[in-house]
């Protein structure tokens, strides 16, 4: 072995040091190998048959029955869409594309819609005032008048006062 002088270690610290020049060359021949082989040229892939997927997510195929069913439960396009597993966004503009969903919304909101006006209806018939009542104000535009009493009631006492509110407050 040739024993090293104080010179040769210094020469060999600066041979250790990575020049621009090296880190260039070395740089343009991961390139190449990157993109074909060492000398630059392309090389040619052999199939391997498998498929070769194009890159980007998925596509989103939209589960119509179970968009139907929670349009039906009266679900918002918001959160059809967090339960389908998509941005709201995304929902929107799948409205635009994909006439069937919008088929699949307006189906389901009519069911509940129909649900709703059927179970409202067996109230009706089974004597339910309140559920009367309802109907006939959406449905039919009534409306319930309150009729006030006016009456001169500086003659009478506070216990008076106090009797008829209480017998106000009962027909309430």
């Amino acid at each position: 072995m040739a024993a090293t002088t104080p010179r040769n270690k210094k020469a060999d610290r600066l041979e250790a040091v990575p020049t621009k020049a090296k880190v260039a060359a070395k740089s343009t021949k991961k390139r190449a190998t990157a993109k074909g082989t060492q000398d630059g040229t392309k090389s040619q892939k052999k199939p391997t048959g498998k498929v070769q997927k194009p890159p980007g997510r998925k596509p989103w195929v939209p589960d119509y029955v179970k968009i139907e069913s929670s349009a039906q439960l009266g679900l918002q396009d918001k959160e059809i869409a967090a339960l389908s597993g998509i941005s709201h966004q995304v929902f929107c503009s799948k409205k635009n594309e994909l006439p069937e969903l919008v088929e699949a919304l307006a189906r389901g909101r009519a069911k509940g819609t129909s649900m709703a006006a059927t179970a409202l209806w067996r109230e009706i018939l089974k004597g339910d005032i309140n559920a009367t009542k309802f109907f006939l104000e959406r449905k039919a535009g009534w409306k319930q008048k309150q009729v006030i009493e006016s009456r001169n009631m500086e003659h009478l006492s506070t216990e008076e006062l106090l009797a008829l509110l209480e017998e106000a407050d009962r027909e309430s």
